[in-house]
């Protein structure tokens, strides 16, 4: 204890000396105070400004240790930074990597990292270095890309990422050996790599050299994997397509800017809340990947500026059309088919939620109430199919479904869907290439003649209905008929000749003897029918 004078006692009757009883006692009192500091320090380090320290202080190590691993497993690649001594390639070795750890970088000291590849090959062999700024960290996010996914295969002349970089800027007239695959031997050909990212293949930038879009769809982009997070770097990218690949896992990127997302035919398997902030969607595009559970409605309500939305061949549930749909306002495509998202479809207002509607597919869903007559203030409809949907209750088709003049295909086979018969109105859907009313047992009553107005109509199926009466003559003058079922029905009479005489592939009808001594309930003049009992 300094500045005290320590009075040491002495034992009298002791068989021990007074020195080593004195001696006890400061061993013993010095013990005391070493584990006193021990415990203060420990309580230090394990506090937030210890913790801190300590992080600060592993990281300047790793810093360090990370970028004499640079050096020297580079030093004799000297092909970039052309013009710089090597004092200023170390600096700007430093900058770029303290750069790149402002921006959340931080597994780039990992050996053999793609984020180390990534800087190793932008400090030593990049031969538009030295960059700076967010055209740094620009370059940087798809070096990452490339070395993440393991360098991924050409099979186009016009690649040119990071080896076909390095390779350009080393050759003399700036020509690469490229091997293309095809279905016979590899085809080599000699061709200009650009250096510049805005020109690599697959990428687009705007007037300011900003990576704006992404399109990985080419055959020449193999993506397996996780989706890397250093993607989230590229902040002004509004397109992303890698549809058809092999993603895995979670996609929890943050792209504030995009607009539109294709990640059809990919192996994702996670929702993340994350995704409310995207709130600049557009279109996109999931379908099938391996998704399951239940949709995050109130993060999807977040997506008020969508107008194309893609889910269909998907396990997911959740009540889709009351808790995300009202909060688009925009959307013109859904395709859920192949879910089990549920709900009713809501009523159709002027500029509302679904009047906009170009297309919907909701088929084999459990879709549950009535087909509301408002969704024909959806003008604009052009492909309607809601196929093999048991829980719907029975309409009727209301005499506006006239005002659907673009509606090219109407697929409508649940058993419950409608009931009464088909409007004349029907006559005014002019652009109708296919009607399928299939398995609709309270459809009713008998074919309009208004049938005869739609010459663009290909597919005709009526069959399994209680559709009565005989078929119109002016349906066989529909020039450009292939598929027409009429079997299983109420109807009879003649096939109209006009169909036998068509270029028909199907012509179904229930045309074929009961028993003998009973005719058929429907006739067909030159044998030109599919006849059924």
């Amino acid at each position: 204890m300094t500045g005290t004078t320590r009075i040491l006692p002495v034992r009298t009757g002791s068989s021990r000396s007074a020195r080593a009883e004195a001696l006890d006692c400061i061993l013993e009192e010095s013990t005391t105070v070493s584990i006193t500091k021990f415990a203060r320090w420990k309580i230090f380090w394990r506090s937030p400004i210890g913790l801190a320290w300590m992080g600060l202080i592993l990281s300047l190590a790793a810093t360090l240790i990370g970028l004499q691993m640079l050096l020297t497993s580079t030093k004799s690649n000297d092909s970039s930074l052309l013009g710089m001594d090597l004092e200023a390639q170390r600096d700007y070795w430093l900058s770029t990597y303290q750069h790149l750890q402002s921006q959340n970088a931080t597994t780039m000291l990992i050996p053999e990292s793609p984020q180390w590849q990534a800087l190793q090959w932008l400090v030593t062999a990049d031969p538009l270095a030295p960059l700076q700024g967010e055209r740094l960290v620009q370059r940087y996010a798809l070096a990452c890309l490339y070395f993440h996914w393991d360098g991924w295969l050409f099979s186009t002349a016009a690649a040119g990422w990071m080896d076909l970089v390095q390779q350009a800027a080393v050759s003399s007239d700036g020509m690469v050996t490229v091997v293309a695959p095809s279905e016979g031997e590899p085809v080599t050909t000699r061709s200009r790599v650009p250096l510049h990212e805005c020109q690599w293949l697959g990428v687009t930038c705007n007037d300011q050299d900003q990576v704006v879009g992404l399109d990985f769809q080419s055959a020449s982009f193999v993506l397996a994997g996780m989706v890397p997070t250093e993607l989230g770097l590229l902040s002004h990218l509004t397109v992303l397509d890698c549809a058809g690949k092999s993603l895995v896992g979670t996609f929890s990127v943050a792209l504030p800017q995009l607009q539109h997302l294709n990640l059809k035919g990919n192996r994702l398997n996670v929702f993340q809340e994350t995704w409310g902030a995207w709130t600049n969607l557009e279109t996109v595009n999931l379908a099938e990947n391996r998704f399951e559970g239940t949709l995050p409605g109130s993060t999807l309500a977040q997506w008020t500026k969508l107008r194309h939305f893609d889910i269909h061949t998907m396990p997911v549930a959740g009540n889709f059309w009351q808790d995300v749909v009202p909060h688009w306002p925009l959307i013109e495509h859904i395709d859920i088919s192949l879910t089990e998202l549920s709900g009713t479809i809501p009523e159709v207002t002027a500029d509302g939620p679904l009047s906009r509607l170009k297309s919907l597919y909701a088929s084999n869903t459990p879709l549950k109430g009535t087909l509301p007559a408002s969704l024909t203030a959806a003008t604009g409809l052009i492909a309607l199919q809601l196929n093999d949907i048991t829980g719907l209750t029975p309409s009727s088709l209301p005499s506006e479904i006239g005002k659907w003049t673009k509606l090219e295909t109407w697929g409508l086979t649940s058993p419950t869907a409608l009931m009464g018969s088909l409007p004349t109105e029907i006559g005014l859907m002019t652009s109708l290439r296919e009607l399928n009313v299939y398995s609709n047992r309270g459809l009713n009553g008998t074919l309009p003649t208004e049938l005869g107005h739609l010459k663009e109509l290909q597919i005709l199926k009526v069959c399994y209905t209680d559709l009565s009466g005989t078929v119109p003559d002016e349906i066989g003058t529909l020039k450009k008929l292939k598929d027409v079922q009429f079997h299983q029905t109420n109807l009879v009479g003649t096939v109209p000749l006009g169909l036998c005489s068509g270029s028909l592939n199907v012509l179904a009808a229930d045309c074929a003897t009961l028993s003998e001594g009973i005719a058929p309930q429907m006739k067909c003049p030159l044998g030109c029918c599919d006849c059924y009992v």
